[in-house]
């Protein structure tokens, strides 16, 4: 079937909806900007760890744009920097009855000096704090909740990506609650927690550093990665991506051996945020395992020295990889699915294939390979596209107006 014109149905969505949602939604991050006159702010970021995916790099990147006037301590439930700020949530103490995950949280609270006046949340999967004690925090502080994935919007207790037609009665409190600020990165996600709470969230759309992810020499990146620079190569970016139940590295690893058989030069197949170093021979071509890269300068080289991203997932409100692969001047080819193909802006910025199809995918691979005048003008519209609209610079002025504006 034909991909759904998801531009044109969310325009459909915003007017149904009336002009309030319309007139807010691609005017969010100027709004919030006004606001950035921030007087003595502390804030307390909460988020599962603080190294790993989209969401932790949203998570630390509050810390680096901390400025005169703003403190900020963070929380996470496994600590994997030596950042002092950052500390680890401690386990309850399971002998001491009544058991009460409360009261744990009001430790940490209490420790911290000097007291937040306002709290950020990322992800709170795994941290074993409750919406409960959330709602309790909303009471003494304003709290501004970056939604990464749709997991409140649903029942599922620890599927993050699944939903189900009614949300229960505590998270409908959540939204509801008049001192917790959702902000999404998506019109997706927008829309979507407009349609089902009626709370309209607001829109900050993912900043990329466009000094750290730029077009650089190919050769030169294979060489310092210590990669053939004749080969081709595509890559693929995720946390364990075997086992990662969101990607989808079935399909990619189906449709790259599929390609494979029907080109005279095979491509490499480079995955990167594995847990460990491993190669994966297929014929005469090879799956590269290669660990989680903390540092964006690495990635970049990574993005630079392969021919294509193919971002294979089964869910995604946004995609920080996507959008540093536009910056760097790499094709993208990405699944059709949620907020991933408002990033694509249909398929002016890349391929879309339907997600778990692999026919598709191969086609795809195949056409950018063989449509180079395409292709290039795809990564050049993807390029001014993420320099005009996703400046990292763009995301923290809002976020540090909206804490203005809670806060004052």
């Amino acid at each position: 079937p034909p991909l759904p014109d998801l531009s044109f149905e969310a325009e459909w969505f915003r007017r149904l909806k009336g002009r309030k949602h319309a007139e807010r939604t691609d005017s969010d991050q100027n709004i919030l900007a006004a606001f950035s006159g921030a007087g003595k702010l502390d804030l307390l970021a909460i988020n599962s760890t603080d190294k790993g995916g989209g969401a932790e790099k949203i998570f630390l990147r509050s810390f680096a744009t901390c400025r005169s006037g703003l403190q900020i301590s963070g929380l996470v439930k496994v600590k994997k920097t030596d950042d002092p700020n950052i500390v680890e949530l401690r386990s309850p103490d399971r002998f001491r009855l009544p058991f009460s995950r409360s009261k744990r949280l009001t430790d940490h609270l209490e420790g911290i000096t000097p007291q937040p006046n306002l709290i950020h949340i990322h992800n709170l999967h795994d941290t074993d704090i409750g919406l409960k004690e959330i709602i309790s925090l909303a009471n003494r502080f304003p709290i501004v909740w970056t939604l990464h994935d749709q997991w409140l919007l649903g029942q599922n207790l620890h599927h993050p990506y699944t939903m189900d037609e009614s949300i229960p009665s505590l998270r409908k409190k959540v939204f509801e609650h008049p001192n917790i600020h959702f902000v999404v990165p998506s019109v997706w996600l927008q829309d979507l927690v407009f349609e089902k709470t009626g709370t309209l969230p607001y829109l900050i759309r993912h900043g990329i550093d466009t000094t750290i992810f730029k077009p650089y020499d190919r050769t030169e990146c294979c060489e310092l990665l210590g990669l053939d620079p004749a080969k081709k190569r595509l890559l693929f970016i995720a946390n364990d991506p075997k086992e990662n139940p969101y990607k989808d590295f079935e399909t990619l690893r189906a449709a790259w051996k599929y390609v494979n058989t029907q080109i005279p030069e095979p491509f490499e197949l480079i995955c990167l945020g594995a847990r460990n170093q491993e190669i994966e021979t297929v014929g005469s071509a090879h799956i590269r395992f290669i660990p989680f890269q903390t540092d964006e300068a690495t990635v970049a080289k990574f993005l630079n020295a392969c021919d294509c991203l193919v971002h294979a997932t089964k869910s995604d409100v946004s995609s920080l990889s996507i959008l540093e692969a536009f910056a760097c001047r790499t094709p993208v080819i990405a699944s059709a699915v949620d907020g991933i193909s408002e990033l694509m802006l249909g398929e002016r910025n890349g391929r879309l294939f339907s997600s778990g199809n692999v026919d598709e995918l191969s086609k795809a691979i195949m056409d950018l390979q063989e449509n180079s005048a395409e292709t290039i003008r795809m990564t050049g519209h993807a390029h001014r596209y993420v320099r005009e609209t996703h400046p990292y610079q763009n995301a923290n002025s809002a976020y540090l107006g909206l804490y203005s504006k809670l806060s004052n």
